[in-house]
């Protein structure tokens, strides 16, 4: 029989016991109700970040009433990322249809030496040209593909309407919760320092900076390197008289976010260029990639987020690469926001032990 003494203790932790776990059941609840809307409350946030200097422009304009300042930002927000993707999608729809048009030409034999090419390949060579003939005399070669191929297209196609319908939710989502963000930004800005200066000291508030900085320097870093580099590209495309420069462009513009993306744009139309026969302009399109389009990546980038975020070049590029293999396109921004938190934490924890030390040397 326990004694008086220890059954305030027992209920003591009796009571921590049920109190932790209610807050595990409560996070677990809470995190199965949130995941879905996971992706767009990140970018939401992020984009929030990134255009707050934006927003407090548009609201010291226009203080009243107070909805409308959010709703000019999320409106020049939701601009900034809808008209890129519409303009990709109409030039890109529209070179890819002169493309399949030359591709038809070229595999039914009205255009180029497809077969000849074939057959000067090594090992496998001639058997590629007999089976494109075989589809040649079968009668016309597209559709014939398309029908050999029927069940993985349809899947191929449902992924990508399912990949549409998610993006375009998540979009939504990103769309209302900046709103939200923008209007009550400063009031969760306030609670989140408390909260962190509550869990981990004073010391901990230190991190903020750090996030905020990082989030602007990454998003900057990214956005202005793959303009660069896509500008870059189609204007050599162009130049060297490779087809369909603007939709190559957009594609390396799209690709510049992974890294060594760019690299199978001008590596593989100066390949291109060099089985057509055309020896100077490949060689100097392979040249110009190595040593114009690719060198932006490596000085654009680091400056924009080492300088800013004060990482190290090694540190960003595993921030990124980790990032990306861990997250996807969403670890290209929480790869370095995490590395860069992680290195607050270290010097702070140092300047922190040599203060103490300093303090106890007398």
């Amino acid at each position: 029989m326990a004694t008086p003494e220890a059954q305030p203790a027992q209920t003591g932790v009796l009571r921590r016991v049920l109190m932790y776990g209610m807050l595990v059941l409560v996070a677990g609840l809470t995190w199965t109700i949130v995941h879905p809307f996971a992706a767009g409350l990140l970018w939401a946030l992020i984009l929030s970040v990134v255009l707050w200097p934006l927003h407090i422009l548009i609201r010291g304009m226009l203080p009243r009433p107070m909805w409308l300042a959010p709703t000019i930002t999320t409106t020049v927000m939701t601009g900034i990322i809808v008209v890129p993707i519409v303009l990709v999608i109409i030039f890109g729809l529209n070179e890819a249809g002169q493309l399949i048009r030359q591709l038809q030409d070229l595999l039914e034999g009205r255009s180029g030496n497809l077969e000849g090419l074939l057959r000067d390949l090594p090992y496998v060579g001639d058997d590629l040209a007999a089976g494109l003939l075989q589809l040649r005399a079968e009668g016309t070669i597209l559709p014939a593909i398309v029908k050999a191929n029927q069940n993985e297209l349809v899947g191929f196609v449902g992924r990508v309407i399912g990949g549409l319908s998610r993006n375009l939710f998540e979009l939504t989502i990103c769309v209302v919760t900046s709103w939200f963000f923008f209007r009550h930004g400063e009031d969760l800005s306030e609670q989140a320092k408390r909260a962190i200066a509550r869990t981990g000291g004073e010391y901990a508030t230190a991190f903020i900076p750090a996030i905020r900085n990082t989030l602007r320097a990454v998003v900057y870093g990214l956005v202005v390197t793959a303009v660069a580099q896509g500008v870059l590209m189609a204007v050599g495309l162009w130049v060297a008289g490779v087809p369909y420069p603007l939709l190559l462009g957009l594609l390396t513009f799209l690709l510049s976010f992974a890294p060594f993306g760019v690299v199978f744009v001008w590596l593989g139309s100066g390949l291109a260029l060099l089985s057509e026969q055309r020896t100077l302009a490949g060689v100097l399109l392979i040249l110009y990639g190595f040593l114009i389009v690719s060198s932006i990546d490596n000085v654009l980038r680091p400056i924009f987020i080492g300088r800013a975020a004060k990482l190290p070049f090694l540190l960003v590029f595993i921030a990124i690469l980790g990032g990306i293999s861990s997250f996807g396109l969403v670890g290209l921004f929480l790869g370095p926001v995490v590395v860069a938190v992680a290195l607050t934490l270290w010097r702070t924890w140092v300047q922190v032990r040599e203060a103490q030390q300093v303090q106890a040397a007398p």
